[in-house]
C-alpha cells in the first residue's frame, strides 16, 4: 500500500494516535514539541503522491527486515521508562515485528 493509506479514516486516526504518543513520550524525555505537531505530520503524510510507496511497503516487498524497533519500539520502551501508556505503539510494534519475521522467513524459503 502506498502513502495514500493514511487517507483511510481509521488509518489516519491510528497515525494521529501514534504521533500523539510520540509527542507525549518525547516531552517526558525533554523535547520541546509544538501542540499542533500531530496535525502537521498527518497533513504532510496526506499530501503528495498517494501511490508513492512507503519505506515499510518497500521493505516488505523486498522481504527485508523492518525497522520496527527504531520506528515504534523505541516509543514504547521510553513510555515504559516514564510510565506513559503507549498502546498504539505497543500494538503497531508487535504487528510490524510479525510482518518483518514473515517477510524474512519467506525470503529464506525462496532463497533455498
Amino acid at each position: 500500500q502506498g502513502k495514500g493509506v493514511v487517507q483511510i479514516t481509521e488509518i489516519e486516526a491510528l497515525v494521529r494516535a501514534l504521533v500523539l504518543e510520540c509527542i507525549t513520550v518525547g516531552r517526558f524525555d525533554g523535547a520541546d514539541l509544538a501542540d499542533d505537531l500531530a496535525d502537521e505530520i498527518v497533513a504532510r503524510m496526506n499530501s503528495g503522491d498517494p501511490t508513492a510507496p512507503t519505506s515499510i511497503s518497500t521493505d516488505v516487498a523486498n522481504r527485508k527486515e523492518l525497522e520496527y524497533d527504531a520506528r515504534n519500539g523505541v516509543v514504547a520502551k521510553l513510555g515504559r521508562r516514564y510510565g506513559v501508556p503507549t498502546p498504539c505503539s505497543d500494538t503497531v510494534t508487535a504487528l510490524l515485528k510479525a510482518i518483518s519475521q514473515a517477510a524474512v522467513e519467506e525470503k529464506a524459503v525462496l532463497d533455498t
